[in-house]
């Protein structure tokens, strides 16, 4: 299936209570910056530029138990909106708009290709503002305009393993599936991981083709109140990637 609408890939990771707050981001741009400005080994994924030049930052004040407190938000972005890095006290989240990406190249990165080019930058990028992280997640949302009967059809198999009847007259069917797995990071005792399904299929019954979104999102409980390190982060990507690959192929796409 050709993802023709939506196909962008999200990375996040959400800070844990720190003493001292997020350092304003204007003081750590040019840092961050250059913590993707190429990567930190030597591979094939040098050819992918991450130009995140342009950031706007804003200032307010915001309430938590009822005491206002500074609040800074930041988002880099770079190539025509394609990459965008925003940051927020509470998480750092890298969007990558790949049907952009691939109007321009003509071909967008695999998703494993794309985690081994950003996770060096995002785990520098944690380092520089002191935070520690509590969460870590990956999504994948999806869009495709396709023929009616083959919208209908991808739910089925990513979701319901083909077991629902599909009718001429049906016009919505969608569904959300989410199965625990139990993931080990370095010395830590096992963090239960949300593996997310949802897919969703519309089509009038009149009409020849039909709208399919597919999202998969993997993220770490909110339960779990550790500091993931750098090696941790980049383990929990390791196995979040060939996961997410696996919910794509069922309809026979990649991530």
């Amino acid at each position: 299936m050709k993802f023709d609408q939506k196909h962008i890939p999200q990375f996040a990771l959400f800070f844990g209570p720190g003493d001292d707050g997020l350092p304003d981001p204007a003081s750590a741009s040019d840092e961050i910056r250059a913590a993707f400005s190429a990567p930190a080994v030597a591979s094939a994924s040098e050819a992918l530029v991450v130009p995140l030049r342009d950031v706007v930052i804003e200032r307010s004040l915001r309430l938590v138990d009822g005491i206002p407190i500074p609040w800074a938000t930041a988002n880099w972005s770079g190539g025509n909106g394609i990459w965008r890095l925003a940051l927020t006290p509470e998480r750092l989240d890298l969007y990558f708009r790949a049907m952009d990406f691939e109007e321009i190249a003509g071909s967008a990165p695999s998703l494993a290709r794309l985690a081994d080019r950003v996770i060096p930058g995002l785990v520098q990028t944690v380092s520089l503002l002191g935070q520690q992280v509590s969460r870590v997640a990956l999504a994948v949302g999806s869009a495709a305009t396709t023929p009616r009967a083959a919208a209908f059809e991808a739910v089925n198999k990513s979701i319901f393993e083909g077991v629902v009847n599909l009718t001429p007259e049906m016009r919505e069917l969608q569904g959300r599936v989410n199965e625990d797995w139990r993931w080990e990071p370095e010395k830590q005792t096992s963090v239960r991981v949300n593996q997310i399904r949802i897919a969703k299929a519309f089509c009038d019954p009149s009409e020849a083709t039909g709208q399919f979104e597919l999202t998969a999102d993997i993220n770490t409980a909110h339960e779990h109140e550790g500091d993931f390190t750098g090696d941790d982060i980049r383990s929990f990507y390791a196995a979040a990637v060939p996961w997410v690959e696996s919910v794509y192929a069922k309809v026979g796409a990649t991530p």
